[in-house]
């Protein structure tokens, strides 16, 4: 036999190598030199087939370890947003079984006249600021949306108004994804969306002194629950903000002068006498021109829908014009607009009155300044939840006074 027919034999019968030796000596005539070298042979080649193998099983162990690290990644996410939702929904019945508030009686229940949309964006309601032009947090919060709600109701008294709509434009909590975020809340987001279901409770029930209010909403980017940010129903539904207006829906589910409108969370049409407003959240919307509202009132056009007035939020920069609405937001000037993007915001909200004969008048109500305001109550909230002020911050100064 050959050296390479032995091999053979080897691979056929790998006993052979360790008691086979005698058998291939008395039966295939083989010499013990012959059989030595086939060992030989044969061990090489297996130690050629093991090294062009090796890479193969380190890169199929490479991509196994990857994808064990994606699937963990995913599941601690899950299970850190079902812990929240848990987390959340306790609270929730906690808060439910607690609930002992008067709702107002609307004063124009049967007046004729026009609608007042009252719109509420970015609040970021856990949000803590201490900057030389500007505080925020939720006692802050509080006051600026008493002192909102005050200036709404001078409106319904000037105005004949026979309905108010709250519209939710999004962003009503802050987010916690980043590093800055995080060490500037005053709170988790499950306690801050019960805080601010408090303050919006509040604040809807001052307003309902005045008239019968429906309210609606969408979604904003901040209050997502998970990292990825979609356009979907599922995923913008996913939100904090769809949380709080379920929230209040309840809360206010027995009072018959208070309606909650469900609507589509990116975006939804309001037809208030016989105008079609268009709210959104505004992050879509890339360049607020007269362009760009066009061609978002274009794509609505098209479906055979005429868009009166659109109206969102988003930047935290008040603008109104003939087409559109942007709000500005509760908090005001932050460390982002201050130092990220060098542009100085105030806290300000906006509100429309849409006439029975169709005209809309903008109005928009500064709110940074809050002295002599008393805010609502949620001093018991603050407490529960161990939320944090402002005032618990480290204190800094842009200007460093140099003594000699």
């Amino acid at each position: 036999m050959t050296l390479n027919e032995i091999v053979e034999k080897f691979e056929k019968y790998p006993s052979f190598l360790t008691n086979g030796a005698g058998l291939l000596s008395r039966n295939f005539k083989c010499s013990r030199d012959d059989i030595y070298n086939a060992k030989k042979l044969y061990r090489a080649k297996q130690k050629e087939i093991e090294e062009d193998a090796l890479p193969k099983i380190k890169k199929s162990l490479t991509r196994t370890r990857d994808l064990n690290r994606v699937i963990n990644k995913e599941l601690r996410e899950n299970y850190r947003v079902i812990n929240a939702l848990e987390a959340l929904n306790e609270a929730v019945v906690d808060k439910f079984n607690e609930v002992n508030f008067k709702p107002s009686i609307p004063e124009n229940i049967f007046h004729i006249g026009g609608v007042l949309l009252v719109q509420l964006s970015d609040l970021h309601l856990n949000e803590l600021v201490d900057l030389p032009n500007n505080v925020y947090y939720f006692e802050i919060a509080s006051k600026r949306l008493a002192k909102y709600a005050q200036k709404v109701k001078e409106i319904c008294k000037i105005k004949k108004v026979k309905k108010i709509v709250v519209a939710m434009t999004g962003d009503m909590i802050n987010s916690d994804r980043r590093l800055d975020e995080i060490t500037s809340a005053a709170t988790n987001r499950t306690k801050a969306s019960l805080i601010a279901v408090t303050l919006l409770q509040n604040f809807i029930n001052d307003l309902l002194s005045k008239a019968p209010i429906e309210v609606a909403y969408v979604t904003g980017n901040e209050s997502r629950v998970k990292e990825e940010w979609g356009l979907s129903d599922f995923v913008m539904t996913d939100n904090y903000d769809t949380a709080i207006f379920n929230m209040l829906r309840l809360l206010f589910k027995d009072n018959i002068h208070v309606k909650f409108i469900e609507s589509n969370p990116v975006e939804t049409v309001l037809n208030i006498n016989n105008k079609h407003i268009l709210m959104m959240h505004g992050t879509t919307v890339k360049k607020t021109t007269q362009a760009s509202m066009q061609q978002i009132i274009g794509k609505y056009s098209a479906k055979g829908i005429t868009i009166d007035y659109v109206i969102f939020g988003h930047i935290h920069f008040a603008e109104v014009t003939d087409l559109y609405g942007r709000s500005g937001s509760l908090v005001g000037n932050n460390v982002y607009s201050d130092y990220g993007i060098n542009l100085v915001t105030k806290a300000s909200q906006n509100t429309y009155f849409i006439s029975e004969e169709g005209d809309i008048d903008s109005f928009r109500f500064e709110l940074d300044k809050t002295e002599g305001i008393k805010g609502y109550d949620i001093e018991d909230d603050i407490n529960a939840y161990n939320a944090k002020s402002a005032t618990k911050l480290y204190k800094t100064t842009d200007i460093i006074k140099i003594v000699i």
